[in-house]
């Protein structure tokens, strides 16, 4: 039975360092035995499908092939398309939420330890808000990302073990689902 993978790169083409060209990524993800490989926009976000696995068996695997081949050290966090399109329904902030890169998903490990950010639940981040379902952290950042308090103290709880999108990138990488 085949499976369609998400892909999330944390931190690739964000500046001058890790920067991968998503022509290099495509090919590799193909060549190493996925098909029906597309990226999108340039922030590293692939999709292809394959063999159904573990999710952290296949992004082993795309973060080694990445190192060697291509030189670039990045957590990838890879999800099933349909817990993609689960996080996507799961989004309680979407009534607003009027501006789509202000909206944030923060797609988690499966394994992280959720009591890191019970405490910024328990907050009242007005007019920002955050939200937590099952695979995803969700931050409305009305003031935007970069001046954004909720988001600052979000970032430095989750660390390396969450990687964000905003919803416009979520919705375009739902489209090629």
């Amino acid at each position: 039975m085949n499976t369609r993978y998400v892909a999330l790169w944390r931190g690739i083409n964000v500046g001058k360092a890790k920067r991968i060209a998503m022509s290099d990524l495509k090919q590799l993800i193909a060549a190493n035995g996925f098909s029906e490989v597309v990226t999108v926009l340039n922030s590293g976000n692939a999709l292809f499908t394959g063999s159904d696995q573990s999710t952290e068996v296949v992004a082993e695997k795309l973060q080694t092939w990445v190192a060697h081949h291509l030189d670039v050290t990045a957590r990838v966090f890879v999800i099933k398309s349909d817990a993609f399109l689960k996080a996507m329904g799961e989004n309680p902030l979407l009534d607003r939420a009027d501006n789509p890169s202000r909206l944030l998903v923060s797609f988690m490990h499966e394994n992280l330890d959720r009591s890191r950010i019970q405490e910024l639940l328990e907050q009242s981040w007005s007019p920002e808000a955050v939200a937590m379902g099952s695979l995803a952290v969700y931050s409305w950042c009305p003031g935007g990302i970069l001046d954004s308090a909720l988001l600052a103290h979000l970032n430095r709880r989750l660390g390396d073990s969450a990687t964000a999108r905003n919803w416009g990138t979520v919705l375009k990488i739902a489209a090629k689902i």
